[in-house]
């Protein structure tokens, strides 16, 4: 069912694919495996940041050492569109230890630390993680990573958090 899911969300056919992902999650106990794929789903449709996060934590709890949710999670709660989703404290919780389940290697987690700390206030910090960040995917030739990371510093050093506003473009004009 979750192949059968993301053939689905990958095809366009969103509604369908959250109704094979939920189906597997019920079939299966609601396990992470379930649960990580409904939020990524989710989190392409407008409005849905909060029943992602649900499941985000979800996938948390079954698996808390798992770097793929607790990043996403973290990255989500630190950078929703949705004021009432954003979470500073609680991302910078999750990147934290999506951190230090990677060791602190990964770039894309440190980013997502960096936003992390940004959403709590801590804009000198955020700097200095989205400065190894950056270094980090630079160093790795990741250039499509290290170039939003050079933007999102910017912002840090303004004393600016980074909200994923693109996502609101993709919502219909009248609701």
């Amino acid at each position: 069912l979750d192949r059968l899911g993301m053939l689905a969300v990958a095809s366009g056919r969103l509604d369908e694919g959250l109704a094979l992902f939920e189906r597997a999650a019920r079939v299966a106990g609601g396990s992470r495996r379930a649960h990580l794929p409904i939020a990524l789903a989710l989190l392409s449709r407008p409005g849905q940041d909060a029943r992602a996060a649900a499941h985000l934590r979800q996938a948390v709890r079954e698996r808390p050492d798992d770097p793929d949710a607790l990043n996403a999670l973290a990255w989500l709660l630190a950078t929703s569109p949705e004021a009432g989703v954003r979470d500073g404290a609680e991302a910078l919780r999750a990147a934290t230890r999506a951190a230090e389940v990677t060791g602190g290697r990964d770039p894309n987690v440190l980013d997502t630390r960096a936003a992390a700390l940004a959403a709590d206030g801590r804009f000198a910090e955020a700097a200095e993680q989205a400065r190894l960040a950056g270094e980090l995917a630079g160093r790795a030739g990741a250039d499509s990573l290290a170039a939003p990371i050079r933007e999102r510093l910017a912002l840090y050093r303004a004393g600016r958090a980074w909200v994923d506003s693109s996502r609101l473009a993709a919502a219909p004009a009248a609701r």
